[in-house]
């Protein structure tokens, strides 16, 4: 990795303007998930579609730019997914539910649209550091407030009593900030992975081997959290970057070197995370086998459209199992989720619309830094389809903690995709053009 370390591009720097509008978009929607909410009543206003709003208002801070390309595609497809939320939400269960979350999801498409593709002066490149900043700095805040408040402060609302069982606490040991240690750990995945993106752009060499190494610890660090889709996630993500973006015959026996030894060190925690047959019905889905089957139970009731979002709570056969314990559930699948929620169309538009992107290939020849980067967006995006919306009811709603993080890298792929290169200098291409030339004679 070392020669790819000393031909990254010096030139990327700190947006301040850019970087704040990411800035304050992943700190709104992570302050309103926290639990300091509870505490901060404040708080409770600083949440996504307010923000957006607010955010709105500075377009004019941003002067129209050349139009990038990247969202004619996208464009239609969200055009169209909106046009069918109108009738998802006519024949919906529950009206409002449904046209507010339609009102959302358009409001967050335009605003990204002008932001990303008609008010930014920076290539591909450029916005992914703007991001991949933010995010680094946003989630190492909350990371370490859960565990500076939690293990110094003592303070037990960090801690998730619910499944304090004397072999181990099951499925939480510690929350953080968010009462939820999926919230947490996912969290956590994210911020590892955007410090392996700030490896891979940043141009010193030295600051670039501080972010890899905080990036290998945050991974290890899912291990005590104790959630099972972010271990996979992070595990998953360190197998495509050295197998499938490096393609290092050496990296690989490495990383298999490292799992291995990881395996002995965490092997206590590992196993007892997959060991639940004394607990939730005893298989590895654990209560989550009865949400599907409660899943299923909406869907034989819905129509074409479904009950419309966020209404599984008011069908008849998913009411009676949160009558059961006093408790509400989602089904902890985002593919159920949207199937209950839009139906059988709706149900191929988020997995539909991504691997659109996943799998297209890129319209212009693109340098080995920016096809990398590429294929590291998709990669994070791929492990999130397989290990993380099976078993979350995630980034279809606006209320999760991975719902900015998502979209936005799906949409800094589609410009990095159709982007096209940026112009070379005279010299350069004259040089180039010679270069050709004396090749064909």
């Amino acid at each position: 990795m070392k020669k790819e370390i000393v031909e990254k591009q010096p030139s990327l720097k700190m947006k301040w303007k850019y970087f704040l509008v990411f800035f304050l978009l992943l700190m709104s929607n992570l302050s309103s998930l926290s639990i300091f909410i509870v505490n901060f009543p404040p708080l409770r206003y600083l949440r996504q579609p307010s923000l957006v709003i607010a955010l709105m208002a500075v377009w004019h801070y941003f002067p129209i730019q050349t139009k990038k390309r990247g969202f004619d595609l996208a464009t239609w497809l969200f055009g169209f997914f909106c046009l069918y939320l109108t009738f998802n939400t006519l024949t919906s269960i529950n009206v409002s539910n449904t046209a507010t979350y339609s009102a959302w999801m358009l409001g967050f498409y335009v605003f990204f649209y002008q932001f990303l593709v008609l008010r930014n002066e920076l290539n591909f490149m450029k916005i992914l550091y703007q991001f991949a900043l933010a995010s680094s700095i946003v989630g190492t805040i909350f990371i370490l407030v859960s565990y500076v408040g939690g293990y110094v402060f003592g303070i037990e609302a960090f801690f998730d009593e619910r499944y304090n069982y004397s072999l181990m606490r099951m499925t939480t040991e510690f929350s953080g900030v968010f009462g939820s240690n999926n919230s947490l750990g996912m969290i956590t995945f994210l911020t590892a992975a955007f410090f392996l993106f700030l490896f891979e752009l940043q141009g010193s060499r030295i600051v670039a081997f501080i972010f890899l190494l905080v990036s290998v610890f945050l991974t290890m660090l899912l291990f005590s959290i104790g959630n099972r889709a972010s271990m996979a996630c992070g595990l998953a993500t360190w197998a495509l970057y050295v197998v499938w973006i490096y393609r290092s015959i050496l990296s690989t026996i490495f990383l298999g070197t490292c799992l291995f030894f990881g395996f002995i060190v965490f092997q206590e925690s590992i196993l007892q995370k997959l060991r639940l047959e004394q607990f939730e019905g005893g298989n590895l889905l654990g209560n989550r086998s009865e949400l599907i089957d409660e899943a299923l139970a909406v869907v034989e009731e819905m129509n074409f459209f479904g009950v419309g979002y966020h209404n599984q709570k008011l069908s008849r056969k998913y009411f009676e199992l949160v009558g059961a314990d006093e408790k509400e559930y989602n089904f902890h699948n985002t593919y159920l989720a949207i199937f209950t929620e839009l139906g059988y169309f709706g149900f191929l538009w988020i997995p539909g619309i991504i691997l659109i992107f996943l799998l297209k290939g890129a319209d212009f020849k693109k340098t080995p830094e920016e096809s990398r980067m590429i294929r590291l967006l998709k990669s994070i995006l791929v492990v999130l389809l397989v290990f993380y919306l099976p078993v979350e009811d995630s980034v279809n709603s606006p209320g999760s903690p991975t719902f900015i993080f998502f979209w936005s890298m799906f949409f800094i792929l589609g410009i990095g995709l159709f982007e096209k290169p940026l112009p070379q200098p005279i010299e350069q291409a004259l040089h180039e053009e010679n270069r050709i030339s004396d090749h064909t004679v």
